[in-house]
């Protein structure tokens, strides 16, 4: 990773700029004119990894994983961020729907990692010129190889990791694997639930069921439960979803899916009583 100091004024934060310099992405080039600079420099790494690139999307996909790295740009243009993606196939990203090779965004994978520029910088100036663009692009490949490819190797051994966690120890060992590997738990979760320990905790008894560990399953379902009851009564939709698919985890149901009959049942649960 560079350190700010050695890169050109034009990929400070304005915030961090020496008094007197100013620098604006006000006229850099656009979004799709850079992506032939990142084709040109990026996928080519990418591809060395085994990586199949379209555009500015590359994805690399197993039984194991599901695994994308990803460019876009902000609204307003002028700079872009590249997103290192996983996902563990058929394992729903938050909520009931599983993710497979054909729905897989970054948006839905559990971990997530932008890789940066400098610490803390995520977002890379696209340049003014065709130069600085293949410079910017140059500094995003070079990003991949001594971040994205240390982070994707990390990954590859979640799985093993996760399914060693001790259901009585587990909170703080997770702590850090929050960090470690991007995780993004809580897709459209209600602010007031304690969504992040329990979508944790879904996720670690949804891959013991996939491993057969019924033991393991029961337990963190136990915690689930634990954890969920507060949201009853402020949260009860979310509440009795959390607890149809614990009652599916128990039964060894891998669909995941809560069907039209237990969205029926749901909203039996929740109806005001008269």
């Amino acid at each position: 990773m560079k350190r700010l100091e050695d890169l050109p004024y034009r990929f400070w934060p304005s915030s961090k700029l020496p008094a007197g310099v100013t620098h604006s992405n006000f006229m850099n080039v656009k979004s799709a004119e850079f992506k032939k600079s990142y084709n040109k420099r990026v996928n080519p790494v990418l591809k060395v990894v085994g990586f199949k690139c379209k555009s500015t999307t590359a994805r690399r996909d197993d039984a194991k994983l599901l695994r994308m790295v990803w460019y876009g740009t902000g609204s307003a243009g002028g700079s872009g961020v590249v997103t290192i993606a996983a996902h563990f196939p058929g394992v729903p990203s938050a909520g009931d729907i599983p993710v497979t090779a054909d729905t897989f965004e970054v948006h839905r994978a559990c971990f997530q990692r932008s890789l940066e520029l400098a610490p803390g910088q995520e977002w890379f100036d696209l340049g003014k010129t065709t130069e600085e663009s293949l410079e910017t692009a140059d500094l995003m490949a070079e990003a991949f190889e001594t971040q994205g490819r240390a982070y994707l190797e990390h990954i590859e051994i979640a799985e093993e990791i996760l399914l060693g966690l001790d259901p009585d120890a587990w909170v703080e060992p997770m702590t850090d694997l929050y960090h470690t590997f991007g995780l993004q738990l809580t897709i459209g979760m209600p602010r007031g639930l304690a969504s992040a320990r329990v979508e944790t905790v879904e996720l670690l008894a949804r891959l013991h069921a996939r491993a057969g560990n019924a033991e393991r399953v029961r337990r963190f379902v136990e915690i689930g439960r634990e954890e969920i009851a507060p949201a009853e009564t402020a949260h009860p939709r979310r509440f009795h979803e959390h607890t149809l698919r614990f009652d599916k985890l128990l039964a060894g149901d891998l669909s995941f899916v809560i069907d039209a009959t237990e969205r029926a049942e749901i909203n039996r649960r929740i109806a005001p009583v008269s």
